[in-house]
């Protein structure tokens, strides 16, 4: 039997979000092992050298990062999963342009995986081909908490790396300027290892002493859905997305849900409790959120929870990928 071999960035975000393949991997009986770049020239240039040496196995790369280090030695069999296409591709710079024509001179015909409509357009202007869209990575939902939350003030959470691509910039000062004595901004998420997007530490402190609301940073957390059970409002403003796990975290929390109208978060649209919002009118949101809470806070969260489930969740996305092992000759129909 053909065996299998995942490529990710870093070990963190591999076991966070990947575990949907790995349960279609045990599922099909298919042997698979994972291969995780880390940090730093040395160790990108001995993952590089791994994937060379492991041409005979079905190879799935992570993140379009991992995608374009390995594109030269990337066969037909392969597997490209854009996970969120992210600065290299979205920007309408130079860059953009050249990692885009590189790829596209690259693609051998290997299966683009995309987590939105959107990506898959792009991804067939820029490289071509015909991807398949699989709805996200396989989130595993939680019935709702029957817990009460206790009349106090509102509390507003942000969950991921702490980017300006991410908008998290911009929703720091929108609150620093128009929060309450008793709101509460909580960023869970650490800088993503001195990206230069990151938003420094310096930055952060200076808008958190002229806030009269709290802003606290809590660093990178694996209890997400305890911290989240006292959250009124979920918020990622995002320039792009894939499928952000931490819009499930939110649905799975059962938070109202702010969003900016970008493709990933467009995939929610329709559903109840979700607000879209551009950055740049971030300000006014807030002050139609403490003219009337209540407009926001009230809506059915079983419901919401029960359709992105069925979409959504982990059972649906196996599934989806037992598909795409199907399609790659890992698996047949007897």
């Amino acid at each position: 039997m053909m065996k299998l071999c995942f490529f990710s960035r870093d070990k963190r975000t591999h076991q966070l979000f990947r575990s949907s393949w790995h349960l279609a991997a045990l599922q099909c009986g298919i042997e698979s092992q994972v291969v995780c770049r880390e940090f730093g020239v040395i160790k990108s240039l001995l993952a590089l050298s791994r994937f060379i040496s492991l041409s005979r196995f079905r190879r799935v790369i992570f993140g379009t990062s991992e995608i374009c280090l390995y594109a030269m030695f990337s066969r037909q069999s392969d597997v490209w999963v854009f996970t969120g296409l992210g600065r290299l591709i979205m920007n309408e710079d130079l860059t953009s342009r050249v990692i885009c024509a590189l790829l596209r001179q690259l693609y051998r015909g290997q299966l683009l995986v995309v987590l939105n409509i959107s990506d898959r357009e792009m991804i067939r202007r820029c490289i071509g081909g015909n991807p398949v869209v699989l709805e996200g990575e396989g989130y595993k939902f939680h019935p709702l908490s029957s817990h009460e939350r206790v009349q106090r003030g509102l509390t507003f959470a942000y969950v991921g790396r702490l980017l300006k691509s991410k908008g998290v910039d911009q929703l720091v000062a929108s609150f620093s300027r128009y929060s309450q004595p008793d709101w509460t901004l909580l960023l869970i998420g650490d800088s993503d290892f001195s990206n230069r997007d990151s938003v420094s530490t310096e930055e952060l402190d200076n808008l958190a002493n002229s806030s009269l609301g709290r802003i606290v940073c809590t660093g990178f957390r694996t209890d997400i859905h305890s911290l989240l059970r006292d959250v009124d409002v979920l918020v990622s403003l995002s320039r792009r997305e894939g499928l952000p796990f931490s819009v499930l975290d939110g649905i799975n929390a059962g938070v109202h849900l702010l969003l900016s109208p970008v493709p990933g978060h467009l995939s929610f649209d329709g559903l109840q409790g979700i607000t879209f919002v551009e950055s740049a009118e971030l300000g006014i949101f807030f002050e139609r959120f403490l003219d009337n809470p209540s407009q926001f806070l009230t809506f059915d969260r079983a419901t919401r929870l029960t359709i992105c489930n069925q979409k959504f969740g982990q059972e649906a996305i196996i599934k989806s990928i037992k598909i795409i092992f199907k399609d790659i000759g890992l698996t047949s129909d007897r």
